[in-house]
């Protein structure tokens, strides 16, 4: 089951002694922090993590393995997301910015449940909200192997220039070298 830091923050906030809940808020945004610094240290550095993680903007998506109740020591694989809203353009996007998984649980499925929940959670939510008939996309920056991964969603690359998305370029650094592949999905 999928659960999203705005809810449990929400959960923190209705549950907890009024003395503490900023330093229980606070407990689950370091605690969230050290898992994505524990699911991928090898591959990405931790002031990139940092960047995502500060901007409150920014909501995490957990994939936990027991559907009782959230815990974050029971996650294996997480994502970061931003929704960005562009009226001029009638548009919102759903930026994905991260998907880790603990490394003795890839390849078992659950970064792909908690993409398959959250693609779901973004058609439900966005369809009974849409009432200005806004396009709606999952916008990604992916790895070049990864697309395969991503097309088997019904990705599809929309633009190797990082610079067309300025969402991504917040966080990611320009490498003129670097192959970008930027994936689009339509809902």
């Amino acid at each position: 089951m999928n659960y999203y830091s705005d809810e449990i923050i929400n959960n923190i906030i209705d549950k907890s002694d009024i003395e503490n809940i900023i330093e229980n808020i606070e407990e689950f945004k370091d605690d969230a922090k050290m898992l994505f610094y524990y699911f991928s240290f090898y591959d990405i550095a931790l002031d990139y993590i940092d960047n995502l993680l500060n901007d409150e903007k920014n909501k995490i998506a957990f994939r936990c393995i027991d559907n009782t109740e959230f815990n974050l020591r029971n996650c294996p694989s997480a994502m970061i997301y931003r929704k960005y809203i562009n009226k001029s353009k009638k548009e919102i996007h759903y930026y994905i910015l991260m998907i880790c998984t603990k490394h003795k649980f890839k390849k078992l499925g659950y970064a792909s449940a908690l993409l398959d929940s959250f693609i779901n959670r973004v058609k439900d939510e966005e369809t009974k909200k849409n009432t200005d008939n806004y396009k709606i996309k999952i916008v990604l920056s992916s790895v070049d192997n990864s697309v395969s991964y991503y097309e088997h969603y019904g990705f599809k690359i929309e633009s190797n220039k990082l610079t067309d998305f300025p969402v991504l370029m917040r966080y990611e650094k320009l490498e003129k070298e670097k192959d970008y592949y930027i994936m689009s999905l339509d809902i």
